[in-house]
């Protein structure tokens, strides 16, 4: 929301305008309507967490997965239809957030 705020960013901004690597993971139809608003709203029709992804690390690696490891992405439904939590979409967020800002998402989120 801080980016929101400074006007680097609008929720309403399709997710592949940030991660452009999301665009040829799943459907183009239905993909190019998953927004940043819809990530943040667990409305955003993906599953799944990336390979690689592993919560019980002692160190988090959250940097980059998710956009490294796109070709697991997938969708169950259209998004705005239901709601379903989605760790995925929060990495994606963090993603956006680390390009978007230039600075790790620990370190942006710790300063």
């Amino acid at each position: 929301m801080q980016l929101r705020d400074a006007g680097m960013l609008d929720l309403v901004d399709p997710v592949v305008k940030w991660v452009p690597e999301l665009a040829g993971s799943a459907s183009p139809e239905t993909i190019s309507g998953v927004t940043i608003r819809r990530l943040l709203s667990h409305e955003s029709g993906l599953v799944s967490e990336p390979r690689g992804t592993d919560f019980m690390a002692e160190q988090p690696r959250y940097q980059g997965v998710a956009a490294r490891n796109l070709e697991r992405v997938s969708e169950i439904f259209t998004a705005i239809t239901q709601l379903k939590y989605c760790n995925l979409g929060y990495q994606l967020l963090g993603d956006i957030i680390s390009r978007i800002s230039g600075s790790p998402y620990p370190r942006y989120v710790g300063e």
